[in-house]
């Protein structure tokens, strides 16, 4: 669903003078022109208020002209000034020209005291489900908030119940005072090379489903290169920089009762939270890279945080962090979630390597074939008191399988195959306990010497030397152990009983004793 069409020139244009746009940067009410609403209105029908700026005006209306006419609307490089939201519309995209660098873009910017929404969708300004739409785009637009001068928290863009065939692309969305981008009501866009900078809530710079109800899974969600940089708290405002002063540092994005969320290129700076993600079926975030994040004062800091109901399956791949702080992680569980899934990942791990968790214990994980250099641990997170490596031996049977397992000072080796569900021992190591450290076996045992098999009937092992036997012929016999030497003895014995042959001498010897003098002559 990849868009590469380059803006250009052509669409509906509000700075022409059916539609009246001024766009220098500065405050235009309808009342610099028009005497009554009235009058204002005979051009713009859509005006509500001599209050409303001209600029918002004058791209409404022509938003409204190409969704009846089809078509886009075309923004030239200016600064356009809007009081309240623009409501886009189906089949529509708002696209501006210029260079995406700010001072040479087109830039919406929202009033002095507006305290509004700067742009809805049809399902954004109902809230209702039934006003999705397909095709609604915005491209190459740097949306500035104002937030200097707002007095109150908004959604700056309320991007709802948009379908397939619509996207974000190459926009800015800087200085908001509350979240910058809001998605939700079933949404399926495509976000690439968008940067969130500078937002001011207790809330997300980006929120996907906030208020949807728990359980209900919306939407498929692509994303590449989203920049989410220097969320700060309410409290903080616009005062310092968060990438410098933890305790300014807000959120970046929630995932919420998302179906399917994509993120290839994500990167973040000056944040507490990265991501908080909840109830989803499938996140999966490619690579991440991450600097002036976390606070030593908020012990759940993270790059990525299981939060609320865990989400079903949660892919994250390569991802670095620069200047963090000691308590953050890329990966953990925010305080009272219980799953027994997913780990925390500390920050000193600067490769995750496809790590996937997920919430539902019948769900078979599949990894790609990767090799492990020098250790690989599987580590047990939550109470379940045993923890289990199975190798399949059949992908028809997930019933086969050998299997090693720890439970306390129990370490254990075992197989299912023959034994349909049940899972039998063979051998046990126990490192602690009544009877000390030992090893059990609880089956018989054979020794492969090349030459013939050997075997231990069955029962635990505590002196090996005493107990091996072989088969030979089919009768079963002693393993000898024997000591050899081309003169008499002069070595210390390993064990009282131990045989020792002057193969010169043709002499045999065994100890009585554990010294060098308590070899006994056997032969004359």
């Amino acid at each position: 669903m990849k868009h590469t069409e380059q803006p250009q020139e052509g669409g509906f244009n509000p700075k022409k003078a059916e539609f009246g746009a001024i766009g220098d940067g500065k405050s235009h009410p309808l009342s610099d022109k028009y005497t009554t609403l009235a009058e204002a209105q005979v051009k713009f029908p859509h005006a509500t208020s001599l209050t409303d700026e001209i600029d918002w005006c004058a791209i409404q209306g022509a938003i409204y002209a190409a969704a009846a006419k089809g078509g886009a609307v075309i923004l030239p490089a200016s600064i356009y000034i809007i009081n309240k939201p623009l409501l886009l519309q189906e089949g529509v995209i708002l696209r501006g020209l210029g260079n995406y660098a700010k001072a040479k873009s087109a830039q919406i910017r929202l009033a002095d005291n507006a305290n509004s929404t700067m742009l809805m969708t049809p399902a954004g300004a109902s809230g209702n489900i039934e006003d999705r739409k397909h095709h609604i785009c915005i491209e190459n637009i740097c949306w500035d908030g104002n937030y200097e001068n707002q007095s109150a928290e908004n959604i700056a863009i309320k991007f709802w119940g948009v379908y397939v065939g619509s996207w974000i692309h190459n926009c800015l969305i800087s200085n908001t005072y509350g979240p910058a981008l809001s998605l939700a009501i079933g949404s399926d866009l495509e976000i690439v090379n968008t940067w969130i900078n500078g937002a001011i809530t207790d809330g997300y710079a980006v929120e996907i489903n906030k208020d949807a109800a728990a359980g209900t899974l919306q939407g498929s969600i692509y994303m590449n290169n989203l920049y989410i940089e220097n969320t700060r708290t309410a409290a903080a405002g616009a005062a310092g920089d968060p990438r410098n002063n933890p305790d300014h540092r807000g959120k970046g994005i929630l995932i919420r009762n998302v179906v399917h969320c994509h993120i290839t290129e994500l990167h973040q700076e000056g944040l507490l939270i990265g991501a908080d993600i909840e109830d989803c079926h499938l996140v999966r975030i490619s690579a991440m890279s991450l600097a002036h994040v976390g606070n030593e004062s908020v012990p759940d800091c993270a790059f990525a945080r299981m939060v609320g109901k865990v989400s079903r399956l949660i892919y994250l791949g390569t991802g670095t962090a620069h200047n963090y702080t000691s308590n953050w992680s890329f990966l953990k569980k925010a305080a009272g979630v219980g799953s027994n899934h997913f780990p925390n990942i500390p920050q000193n791990v600067a490769y995750l390597g496809e790590y996937i968790g997920t919430n539902d214990s019948s769900l078979p994980l599949y990894f790609a074939r990767s090799k492990v250099t020098n250790e690989l641990m599987v580590k047990r997170v939550g109470s379940e008191s045993e923890q289990f490596i199975k190798i399949n031996a059949t992908e028809n049977d997930e019933t086969l399988y050998g299997y090693m397992s720890q439970s306390g000072e129990y370490t254990r080796f075992g197989s299912t195959y023959n034994q349909g569900t049940t899972k039998k021992t063979f051998l046990e190591y126990r490192s602690t306990g009544n009877l000390g450290e030992r090893i059990n076996t609880y089956a018989p045992m054979y020794f492969v010497d090349r030459n013939s098999n050997s075997n231990l009937s069955h029962g635990a092992v505590y002196n090996l030397n005493g107990v091996l036997t072989r088969y030979q012929d089919g009768v079963p016999q002693a393993i000898v152990m024997v000591r050899t030497g081309t003169t008499a003895p002069t070595v210390t014995p390993h064990y009282i009983g131990e045989e020792y042959i002057d193969t010169t001498n043709k002499i045999a010897y065994k100890a009585v004793g554990l010294t060098a003098s308590d070899w006994k002559r056997l032969t004359e």
